[in-house]
């Protein structure tokens, strides 16, 4: 958790982690009432077939950066190491637990 000192916006928060533009999948939305941004990088060659997921939540004076590592690796590695794919929604459930106001 951070200080919201600047009042900044749930994409700024995020895009303090310098990963805008990186192809991912931006999507803004309303966390119990505080502002959020969930950002999703998809895999490719570029980023070692990474699936990231992000998000941003941002209250009055408080704001929480999440992230998490769904899958790490090659194509092959879908059936054995590092492979949490089937934990999206779990980590959507999670974030949507964050009250900040």
């Amino acid at each position: 958790m951070f200080t919201n000192t600047g009042s900044q916006s749930a994409p700024d928060w995020f895009g303090t982690l310098g990963l805008e533009g990186t192809g991912g999948e931006p999507t803004s939305l309303t966390i119990n009432g505080n502002q959020a941004y969930r950002y999703s990088i998809k895999p490719d060659s570029t980023n070692n077939n990474r699936l990231d997921l992000y998000y941003a939540v941002v209250g009055k004076q408080k704001a929480v950066l999440v992230h998490t590592e769904l899958f790490n690796g090659n194509h092959y590695g879908f059936v054995t190491t590092n492979n949490y794919l089937g934990y999206d929604k779990e980590v959507d459930a999670i974030a949507k637990t964050i009250k900040l106001n």
